[in-house]
């Protein structure tokens, strides 16, 4: 999931502008999360409460990130980041 986050936020930026492109990276890391976490469960290599936990473990992880991005940027005097943007909030806001 982290990796399908991360692959997110590099194409976020890209796909600005191009709503298909962006539904097909939205897709491409779904589908990534739970055919991983599925294929793991199948093979009998985790049982389903290590895939959750790992699910919810990565979703923490996300989001204790996006809030210390956040308030970083408040603390040093940058205005709050746009979603639609990207990894360049500075950058969207010229464009």
């Amino acid at each position: 999931m982290l990796f399908a986050v991360c692959v997110v936020m590099l194409g976020y930026g890209v796909t600005r502008g191009r709503p298909v492109l962006r539904t097909l990276l939205w897709t491409f890391a779904v589908l990534l999360v739970l055919v991983t976490g599925f294929d793991r469960i199948a093979l009998g290599v985790h049982y389903t409460s290590d895939v959750v936990a790992g699910w919810l473990v990565a979703l923490l992880t996300v989001a204790v990130t996006t809030a210390a991005f956040e308030s970083w940027r408040r603390d040093v005097g940058l205005r709050p980041s746009d979603t639609s943007v990207g990894l360049d909030p500075e950058r969207g806001s010229d464009e």
